[in-house]
């Protein structure tokens, strides 16, 4: 089952018990940006205790 089979959204979400706007977002998401802000590959970014006190 699948968003492009056709299948309605509320279907989709109730399945795999997902909130039907977040769902929404998320195919919109990855209509306009693909996999990439889906990947678990992106690095995480550390930030040092003199720069967290700089952005207060």
């Amino acid at each position: 089952m699948h968003a492009v089979d056709g299948v309605p959204m509320a279907k989709l979400a109730s399945k795999h018990r997902f909130d039907v706007s977040k769902l929404k977002y998320q195919v919109k998401t990855y209509l306009l940006h693909g996999e990439a802000p889906f990947a678990d590959e992106q690095e995480k970014r550390v930030y040092t205790r003199e720069e967290k006190l700089k952005a207060i």
